[in-house]
């Protein structure tokens, strides 16, 4: 069954890549499923507008850098014009570019194999096909309606990027998250959203509350906009499983770490949980959080060739309740698939709290809808209202 079309006819793929290896490789890939028919080829962003207008596909791959209009000012001007699913492909070295396509309202992506004169692209088809066929089910509405919320009062943009957008015939202003109400600390910083504004007087002490966190597709953006709303001062600690590969999560906390008033970073093995802490699971590996000497901490373990999802949100939620018991909370947010299924019930079973975001926000709403389906949910919220509900549940600060 596809995912959000009618059975009957395909899904529409629009390529766009300024190699002709990559454009001609993608192509026989998705020949051969029957989901998927690649009905146009684009060479650079121009292209690729004009073709989007021409062919109305279901969905895009896109390349960032590409000469004349790259691949950002498109996804600026695609997200205005026309709000369509876009999976970015993209190398390994191009980790800090595709977080900022993420925030531009890009759904997902796929890291190319790193052979730099020409990839194995047959490796990354299957991930490519879940993802393109996830993407077409997802709510780019929703995206769009964040990015049109983050762009109010921003200054116009200037310099290459906005020259950029405008060759493509459509000045934008920039699209730089704002604080949401009742968020502290935030200043903002040109090019890069929030920056954290970090009370040097801020005590962190050991946390025996915590909050994990599972996301996929639609994830960054999420968790973005969630810890902007949320006070760094937060009496807990907070442990993120997000499906995203090695040294993109790295590159994902540190970017979260320069945004957010919270301190953000990849977790590693035998840390400390303190309060006010926000920790990134590292891809290619679980995560766990134990109880050593009295004191909640993190263990990283090298996930097996047969794990679908590392990090695994089960993985996390399941040795947090083991750990944590009935202080801890557990929010299910925007993903593919159904990780965390089986975790949120062995947390409910331990006692804690579980909250899923609702089908009205949630990009891709597979991971919150088999948490609900499970029955172990608590409250299904819009991901706005889960800051506010999360400080009332963990009680003053």
């Amino acid at each position: 069954m596809l995912h959000g079309l009618n059975s009957r006819r395909p899904a529409r793929v629009l390529i766009v890549d300024d190699s002709a290896f990559v454009r001609r490789t993608l192509r026989t890939l998705l020949l051969s499923c029957g989901e998927l028919e690649v009905v146009g080829a684009a060479t650079d962003g121009n292209e690729g507008l004009r073709l989007v207008e021409e062919l109305a596909p279901d969905v895009i791959t896109l390349d960032l850098e590409m000469p004349r209009l790259d691949g950002f000012a498109f996804l600026r001007i695609l997200m205005r014009r026309f709000p369509i699913p876009v999976v970015v492909v993209s190398s390994f070295a191009e980790r800090q570019t595709v977080l900022r396509a993420l925030e531009l309202g890009a759904v997902d992506f796929v890291a190319k194999p790193e052979k730099a004169a020409s990839p194995n692209l047959v490796q990354i088809r299957g991930e490519l096909v879940d993802k393109l066929l996830a993407a077409v089910g997802s709510r780019v509405s929703e995206l769009r309606r964040r990015m049109d919320s983050e762009r109010e009062g921003q200054p116009e943009l200037s310099g290459d990027a906005g020259n950029q957008e405008r060759a493509g015939g459509e000045g934008q202003s920039s699209a730089e998250l704002r604080p949401a109400e009742g968020a502290t600390g935030l200043i903002s910083a040109p090019g890069d959203g929030l920056a954290g504004a970090r009370p040097e007087t801020q005590t962190r002490r050991p946390a025996n509350r915590v909050v994990v966190v599972g996301a996929s597709t639609g994830g960054p953006s999420s968790l973005r906009r969630l810890f902007a709303s949320l006070p760094p001062e937060l009496p807990a600690a907070v442990v993120v499983a997000q499906h995203m590969p090695p040294r993109f999560t790295r590159a994902f906390a540190e970017r979260l770490d320069r945004q957010l008033p919270w301190k953000v970073r990849e977790a590693e093995q035998g840390e400390l949980l303190n309060t006010g802490e926000l920790f990134i699971a590292p891809g290619g590996h679980h995560t766990e959080v134990v109880r050593r000497e009295g004191h909640l901490a993190i263990e990283v373990h090298r996930a097996g060739p047969k794990d679908r999802y590392a990090p695994s949100a089960d993985r996390l939620f399941s040795s947090a309740a083991d750990a944590g018991g009935d202080r801890v909370v557990c929010l299910v947010l925007t993903g593919m698939g159904s990780d965390g299924v089986l975790g949120v019930q062995y947390v409910k079973v331990h006692g804690g709290r579980v909250l899923a975001e609702s089908e009205e926000t949630a990009v891709v709403f597979g991971m919150p809808r088999a948490a609900i389906a499970s029955g172990a949910v608590d409250e299904v919220l819009p991901l706005e209202a889960i800051a506010p509900r999360l400080v009332q549940i963990l009680g003053p600060f």
